[in-house]
């Protein structure tokens, strides 16, 4: 009792900052918000291992655009949906973590200007890629951009089913707005400030320029390549993958 307490206090609390004053969640009275909230409680008490997490909100109310009349469906979809991310949604998102570091250090391999500007930045944890990379860019792109990103990263993931893609898609990010990191006011000193690292998180916030999806596609393949080259390449072999751009 106690735990669906948390749960439903959760879910009271998410919604309605879900997207807040868009006009297809609040019409109607806000028929689609409270059918919103139905179905993240409903999948919480069918997967009580999962239960609801912060933004699982956000994909869901993506997905009700597609149903907009169809429970059934949109329910089925979201299911599969959390199946393919679950470890996203567990405790604190742990397993997310150690992947947006993993994000800078494949990014720093192919862009050595790069990399010194994270690390003078005490950035190489890259905690402000967390929201971007646990939601697949859903508050960074268009409906119509997002389930078309999410059909190439769920197509890649079905091709490569042991490989982990977020530190991939976080290195994607970070080359991504790599002239805008480059072009941030210069740090105050190795290791980074509270201001350093606030201009990290606030440029990720108000993304200066859209996604390209196709250029990030790419960029997020050549990761995806990386990651496979170094599984496969003999253990103690220092050779990296991939040229590094000053």
């Amino acid at each position: 009792a106690e735990a669906w307490a948390a749960t439903e206090r959760r879910v009271e609390g998410d919604v309605p900052r879900t997207e807040p004053g868009t006009a297809f969640l609040d019409a109607g009275d806000g028929r689609q918000r409270r059918r919103l909230g139905r179905l993240l409680r409903l999948y919480a008490l069918k997967d009580p291992g999962v239960g609801y997490c912060q933004g699982m909100a956000d994909l869901l109310a993506a997905l009700l655009r597609v149903w907009p009349e169809d429970d059934v469906g949109v329910f089925w979809a979201f299911g599969a949906l959390v199946g393919r991310l679950r470890g996203q949604f567990s405790a604190g998102a742990a397993d997310v973590v150690p992947q947006l570091s993993r994000a800078a250090e494949l990014a720093g391999r192919r862009d050595r200007a790069l990399a010194r500007v994270l690390r003078s930045r005490g950035a190489l944890a890259c905690p402000f890629l967390f929201q971007p990379v646990l939601l697949l860019l859903r508050r960074e792109l268009s409906l119509p951009q997002t389930l078309s990103f999410w059909e190439r990263y769920f197509a890649l993931q079905t091709l490569h089913p042991g490989l982990d893609l977020r530190a991939a898609l976080g290195a994607a990010l970070l080359r991504h707005y790599r002239d805008d990191i480059l072009a941030l006011p210069k740090s105050k000193g190795w290791g980074g400030s509270g201001d350093d690292f606030a201009d990290l998180v606030q440029l990720f916030h108000d993304l200066p320029r859209p996604v390209d999806i196709d250029s990030f596609s790419l960029d997020l393949h050549e990761f995806v390549a990386d990651e496979l080259a170094e599984q496969d390449a003999p253990k103690g072999d220092p050779e990296n993958t991939g040229e590094k751009k000053e």
